[in-house]
């Protein structure tokens, strides 16, 4: 990878620019000085460039991963697993080019609290920690950190690289995209972003969804999905109570409100209770220590 910063072979003399309005004839020999002297100022302007083009990448890009790659998990109690990535990343202005798969291999912790570890990718492409600090260099880029506990195991792994997203508009969905992505469908004049493999249509406060009120109910309609919202309603304020068979009682309630229902006869002295004489239960009451075996029909006992 050429190193845009730094293309220059190291040239000693500073040289010295000829008067102005000089110039040479044929056969003229040239001065050495003036040589060194234009070989250093096309260097000084070429830096100049440099410089202008690395902060304004800078000011468009920051330090950002260019594909999905450079993303940390961990891989076994110590060593986490830094995956590869065909575009690199933007590290101070400076794009690092591909990067390959990194295995690292973090330290036991001995101390008495969790420990955090920086992982980096340097203007160099290379990938690296620093353990026991949140903190890199100015000239590297962290895309994780890491907690190792007392018990020397990795607990978290928080990814904190950005990633640089797309935006396309077009009518066809586009081919070649990365999750977080964005494309504005210009045929169902929908934005939609990708995720786990597919893109997905974003809500925004146009979009509503209608609610029917069912039977007994009123009220719903279109509400906005994001924030709209709707009451649903009884049709009737009251219920009507009917009293069946040997129950006396009920009629209409208000909602809220209480009825009774009442059974007609009080005690086994009534006309029927389920199809037996009051008197013919009470002589069929008897205590016992276990079941009869053969039972009488309406048979009532009390077992001790």
């Amino acid at each position: 990878m050429t190193d845009l910063s730094n293309p220059w072979p190291s040239w000693g003399e500073q040289g010295e620019l000829p008067s102005n309005g000089f110039f040479y004839e044929g056969g003229d020999q040239v001065n050495e000085k003036t040589l060194d002297s234009l070989w250093n100022t096309q260097q000084e302007s070429y830096d100049t460039l440099i410089n202008g083009i690395t902060n304004r990448v800078e000011d468009l890009q920051g330090d950002i991963r260019l594909d999905n790659g450079l993303v940390v998990t961990q891989t076994e109690t110590l060593k986490t697993t830094i995956s590869a990535s065909a575009s690199g990343a933007y590290v101070n202005g400076q794009k690092t080019g591909p990067s390959d798969e990194t295995v690292l291999t973090h330290s036991s912790n001995s101390g008495t609290t969790p420990r955090t570890d920086s992982i980096w990718v340097d203007v160099n492409g290379q990938v690296n920690k620093t353990e026991n600090t949140a903190t890199v260099a100015d000239n590297r880029f962290k895309i994780a950190e890491v907690t190792v506990d007392t018990s020397s195991t990795i607990t978290t792994v928080t990814n904190v690289g950005p990633k640089k997203l797309r935006l396309f508009a077009s009518r066809d969905e586009p081919e070649t995209t990365g999750s977080g992505d964005v494309w504005f469908d210009t045929d169902a004049d929908r934005l939609k972003t990708k995720e786990s493999g597919a893109f997905h249509t974003l809500v925004t406060d146009e979009d509503a969804i209608t609610i029917t009120a069912g039977t007994g109910l009123s009220g719903g309609g279109n509400v906005s999905v994001l924030n709209g919202n709707t009451n649903l309603s009884l049709t009737n304020d009251s219920v009507t109570i009917t009293a069946g068979d040997n129950l006396t009682g009920g009629g209409e309630v208000s909602l809220g409100g209480t009825t009774t229902l009442n059974v007609t006869g009080s005690n086994l002295d009534a006309d029927s209770v389920d199809g037996y004489e009051g008197d013919y239960l009470l002589s069929h009451v008897e205590v016992r220590t276990s079941a009869p075996t053969d039972p009488d029909s309406g048979q009532v006992w009390i077992i001790e």
